[in-house]
């Protein structure tokens, strides 16, 4: 298999609809150049990386189902969606 995709996801996205609240929207720029990476990548079972920030305390582990392998950060997004443009892109918390 080779690893082909890399999202990243928020319990606090809004919907696609309201794109300045939607993480996976908002960071598609960064994501895209991660795939453009990954076409290098064989792997045995994973396909594309779901990462989920979340406000609490991640999950330690990995979980991988039909290619999806979802891993789990600790982030705030409800902050980032607050920051300005520039700031969003230059932001590493």
């Amino acid at each position: 298999m080779i690893l082909k995709h890399f999202l990243l996801y928020s319990d606090d996205d809004e919907g696609i609809a309201e794109v300045d609240k939607n993480l996976s929207f908002q960071s598609r720029c960064i994501t895209s150049l991660y795939e453009r990476c990954f076409s290098k990548f064989h792997t045995t079972e994973i396909k594309q990386i779901n990462i989920f920030c979340v406000k609490e305390t991640p999950k330690p582990n990995l979980t991988i189902i039909d290619g999806f392998c979802d891993v789990e950060i600790h982030y705030d997004v409800v902050g980032f969606f607050k920051l300005d443009d520039q700031k969003k892109r230059s932001n590493t918390r």
